[in-house]
């Protein structure tokens, strides 16, 4: 269970995303009229389009927030990049990783973010900023970063679609960040959290063989957490679950 000592805080939450354009807008991606049909017919109309970039997104995001609760950048002394659009960025440096990089850190210098040691999460997935989140709070709580600020953000290439495959959802363009640290602004503390994976589910998977895994999956984790964290899991006020991993963030008490 969590050492009430060492709780840490999931603090300034914010976001921002694209312009807002009709579910109609895929057909132009390669995506065929049945599958917008399907989507459209499920309650999908809108999804989101930025004609900035990941960075542009993120300075004035975090620009904003630090101003809106006077934050001293200097104090933030870890930040993590959660993200997979390495391709997204800018379609002149499509690919291009140094240029990522290097537009990463010259986002950080134009937000003060001088003392923050760069960290990243890129490989699980839609699970990458509750990864983060999890090694941001192992950071904070052993002692070795006070304040993290989180980074999530992903822009979809021309060159990729924007559908989830097997068809189970539709990708935006957006940013969102929080910082993590031991002081309490929110009230929300970080609960416990859980890991786990099915490598068998696959992007060629039949819809109804995807669901059939992805349930046993959500049912291992949530019987994982339920003895690591030794509390029913509508204990908590919030539950974040996807089929990678789940993480709880609970009121302070």
């Amino acid at each position: 269970m969590t050492d009430l000592k060492s709780t840490t805080y999931l603090n300034f939450i914010n976001y921002k995303v694209g312009d807002q354009v009709s579910i109609e807008e895929l057909g132009h991606n390669n995506v065929s009229r049945e599958l917008v049909t399907i989507l459209r017919n499920s309650g999908l109309e809108k999804f989101c389009v930025s004609k900035e970039t990941i960075w542009q997104m993120l300075e004035a995001l975090i620009q904003e927030q630090l101003e809106r609760y006077s934050i001293d950048p200097v104090s933030i002394d870890g930040v993590l990049m959660a993200t997979e659009s390495f391709s997204g960025v800018e379609e002149s440096e499509s690919g291009n990783y140094f240029s990522f990089r290097h537009k990463f850190y010259e986002m950080l210098r134009k937000c003060g973010l001088i003392n923050a040691y760069p960290l990243s999460m890129s490989f699980s997935g839609c699970a990458n900023l509750l990864s983060g989140l999890a090694l941001a709070n192992e950071m904070v709580q052993t002692g070795r970063m006070s304040k993290v600020l989180i980074l999530a953000g992903d822009r979809i290439s021309s060159a990729y679609s924007r559908v989830i495959p097997p068809a189970i959802g539709v990708l935006s363009d957006g940013v969102s960040m929080c910082i993590v640290s031991k002081e309490n602004t929110s009230g929300l503390a970080i609960g416990e959290y859980s890991f786990g994976a099915n490598l068998n589910i696959t992007d060629d998977m039949d819809m109804g063989k995807y669901i059939v895994s992805l349930r046993s999956c959500i049912k291992e984790l949530s019987e994982k957490f339920q003895k690591i964290s030794q509390k029913r899991i509508d204990a908590y006020q919030r539950v974040f679950i996807n089929n990678y991993s789940l993480t709880t963030v609970h009121p302070n008490s």
